[in-house]
């Protein structure tokens, strides 16, 4: 379900608490009916100290005081104490499954109609916020920078900090994870949302990382000609796996991603061939499936020629796509021993921009039809079009949040459903640099600030 911010919680906190508060009063409505009918002297014979409790003995005479009871009479009462019982009980059932209707009715619109507004919770004096750099880190949002990084919870406030030196911090993320390497050095710092959980020196200049939900990475170096991907565990501690290629041999890895835990690794490697380059892409499982396997390799793929995938991703429901320059190629991990390309899809064009998320992939080329629009096309993970939609906001930059496609410039921004349906167009709480969605909360930065925000129905 997609994420509700705190203004659509306390609305649907505020319609249980009616529908709470309504049946309460009939109840008590019921129960107050209930005890005037056994009181009224109109209704039964003798109102003494022993009411008439509906139950007479079988000669027609009450246990009580030994008088006659009228036979009609108890059947009158009894009578009109379950038709008010009836009426009290269809009333209560009708405004249940009213208040049940309204709730699935609430929830239908919040969830397929679009938003309309945009609050700030709060802010936080950043000077310099466009000048660094964000990765969202379990709820909240991590700022790093070539001196270091520090994490900021939902509230705003500052719960760690790790000082470090690098010349261009390049970063990994999985789902609670974050990887922060040393671009050009050798440096390697892992984070969970608690701070730092390890730190590695890796023996070459570091080129890419990528991290798995786990907390174990991959770390590309380099050294003269050749290429090396080594694994870290969450600790930092060197795991005895290393993958050496060579550029005019098996190649170089443009690209890489790690599986949720961390057993299947796909590269996307570049190599010579007849004067130019080519490119394949190689699964690895390094876990106890992938022992029997000739250097670990389970799957190689060679079907791009001239193209270059430059971009890699696990996809959610064992899968995994590549973007090429001229294609979109989707993998089935199904059988982690047997990978498959399960559908490849030729474009036509220039792919512009890429993103991913979850079970969804999505491309951005320019317009045909349309001088200066775009047509962003998303993908399931099984490579299936879910939608194909034309847009003219001039963006610079497009991702997946909380399974909603973005598509943002400094100004303004839009957002798309899973399903590619339009959901919110317009301008955010300020000056846009960097939108991070962190499992479900609004990030922004802009200008010298730090912004949490939430989207609005009205």
């Amino acid at each position: 379900m997609p994420f509700l911010n705190d203004s659509e919680r306390e609305e649907r906190k505020r319609q249980l608490r009616r529908n709470m508060r309504v049946n309460r009063e009939l109840i008590e409505e019921e129960r107050e009916a209930e005890e005037d009918l056994y009181a009224d002297p109109e209704d039964v014979s003798d109102a003494g100290p022993d009411r008439y409790d509906g139950y007479g003995d079988e000669d027609g005479y009450d246990s009580g005081n030994g008088e006659a009871v009228d036979e009609e009479e108890v059947a009158s009462v009894e009578k009109r104490i379950r038709g008010k019982k009836l009426d009290r009980r269809k009333k209560i059932v009708l405004i249940a499954a009213c208040a049940a209707a309204a709730a699935v009715i609430v929830l239908l619109v919040l969830t397929f109609s679009g938003w309309r507004s945009v609050s700030k919770k709060w802010t936080v004096d950043m000077p310099g916020a466009d000048l660094v750099a964000f990765e969202p880190l379990g709820t909240g949002v991590v700022r790093y920078s070539r001196d270091g990084a520090a994490f900021y919870d939902t509230r705003g406030e500052n719960i760690w900090n790790q000082g470090f030196e690098m010349n261009a911090p390049l970063s990994g993320t999985a789902s609670g994870r974050l990887a922060l390497a040393d671009n050009g050095g050798t440096s390697l710092y892992l984070f969970d949302v608690n701070g730092c959980t390890g730190h590695a020196e890796t023996n070459y200049e570091i080129a890419n990382v990528c991290i798995a939900s786990n907390g174990y990475a991959a770390v590309v170096s380099e050294y003269e000609d050749a290429a090396y991907i080594n694994y870290y565990a969450p600790d930092g501690t060197p795991v005895a796996i290393e993958v050496k290629t060579v550029l005019p041999g098996e190649g170089y890895p443009v690209d890489l991603a790690l599986s949720d835990d961390g057993a299947i690794l796909m590269v996307s490697y570049a190599y010579l061939e007849g004067g130019g380059l080519s490119n394949r892409v190689v699964f690895y499982n390094f876990s106890e499936e992938g022992e029997t396997a000739t250097q670990r390799i389970v799957g190689g793929f060679e079907q791009y020629e001239g193209s270059i995938a430059a971009d890699v991703e696990m996809l959610e429901g064992n899968a995994a796509v590549a973007f090429a320059e001229d294609r979109v190629s989707f993998y089935s991990l199904t059988n982690r021993v047997s990978p498959q390309l399960v559908k490849e899809i030729e474009v036509e064009g220039q792919i512009l921009s890429v993103a991913c998320s979850g079970d969804r992939a999505a491309i951005v080329q320019n317009s045909e039809e349309e001088a200066g629009a775009y047509v962003v096309s998303i993908y399931s993970s099984s490579g299936s079009l879910v939608r194909q939609f034309t847009t003219a906001l001039p963006y610079n930059r497009v991702f997946f949040a909380d399974g909603y496609l973005m598509l943002t410039n400094s100004e303004t921004c839009e957002i798309y459903t899973p399903a590619g349906k339009l959901k919110y167009e317009g301008p955010l709480a300020g000056n846009i640099s960097r939108v991070i969605c962190a499992d479900g909360y609004w990030y922004m930065a802009g200008g010298d600030s730090l912004y949490r925000f939430a989207f609005g129905v009205i």
